[in-house]
């Protein structure tokens, strides 16, 4: 940058007419298409003001302000994007402590009736929503002889689906 910002770069400079800004604005809004050529198109100027565009955008540093204010697009989506995944890592979560809590009461209890919330279901008919939910989150939870998994397996499982590593701990 020619000119040294303690704003950010595509901010109007103090010595940028407003006019100047204006059309640095219109290029700016362009995106990765950008040209001076088609701001005069916009505007319905000929070649001459197209000249007149080319040492403004000389003069403000047009190129690398657009290119910096790109940067920033990218980086606050990406921003905006891991703070979603964040909190969606966080329902899911509560989720599945919700579903570990049932499935443990499950063990304990086994076939007890429940009474909650105005409605009575047996623990097996709770079982199988909590199997549901581990199901789509791609837990293995095949039913086998012996003793069932623990909550510390089943957290393993959901951990890797969610973070990458593979079930069998390949990562």
């Amino acid at each position: 940058m020619k000119q040294l910002q303690t704003k950010k770069p595509w901010e109007r400079w103090p010595d940028e007419t407003g006019t100047a800004y204006d059309r640095f604005v219109m290029y700016l809004k362009m995106g990765a298409d950008r040209s001076i050529s088609k701001v005069a198109d916009k505007l319905q100027k000929g070649s001459s003001y197209a000249t007149h565009l080319r040492r403004w955008s000389s003069k403000y540093d047009w190129v690398d302000r657009a290119a910096a204010y790109d940067e920033h697009l990218v980086l606050k989506s990406l921003r905006n994007k891991e703070r979603l995944m964040d909190m969606a890592h966080a329902r899911l979560w509560k989720m599945v402590d919700q579903a570990l809590d049932t499935y443990e009461e499950i063990l304990i209890l086994d076939n007890v009736i429940y009474v909650g919330e105005g409605s009575t279901t047996t623990m097996n008919e709770r079982f199988k929503v909590v199997k549901d939910v581990l199901d789509r989150l791609g837990v293995n939870f095949a039913v086998k002889e012996g003793p069932p998994p623990s909550s510390g397996s089943i957290y393993t499982q959901i951990n890797n689906y969610l973070y990458g590593a593979s079930p069998d701990g390949d990562g």
